[in-house]
């Protein structure tokens, strides 16, 4: 016989995974600013690809966690507006990254990372723990 975790456990288990790594989600975006900002800009694009592709990781997670749960992103609320809101400023704000990028203007990029950028980064861990607490209470939507 095989037995499996339950579908919870299996979620909990992949929001701890998340949890533990985003405290340098704010650090990275930081770092990068101050690359932009600096004499060398260029060298930022190589670690803006990095923590785009680990932006892309969180909203992947989000997604399956909130899959798993049944539950919808237009009706989790956080921090006054829904899961679903938050994913649109932030697909926003990375789609303002890229815009300043391609037009070369670092220092608007290292603006939006610094300031707005960084900002759903301090946010991350207070949305995982939201889908946490949605899992723990068997919330359905």
């Amino acid at each position: 016989h095989v037995t499996s975790a339950s579908l919870s456990d299996l979620v909990l288990e992949a929001i701890t995974e998340v949890e533990a790594v985003l405290p340098e989600l704010p650090v990275a975006c930081q770092a990068l600013a101050t690359v932009f900002s600096g004499d060398e800009p260029g060298e930022g694009l190589a670690p803006l690809g990095d923590l785009l592709e680990i932006w892309e990781g969180l909203r992947e997670t989000r997604e399956r966690v909130v899959g798993a749960l049944s539950l919808n992103f237009s009706t989790v609320a956080f921090e006054g507006r829904t899961v679903g809101e938050h994913e649109d400023s932030l697909e926003s704000m990375i789609g303002r990254v890229h815009e300043a990028v391609e037009k070369q203007d670092f220092r608007a990029a290292a603006d939006l990372i610094a300031y707005d950028l960084n900002t759903f980064a301090e946010q991350e861990p207070g949305l995982f723990q939201t889908l946490r607490k949605q899992c723990a209470g068997g919330a359905s939507g």
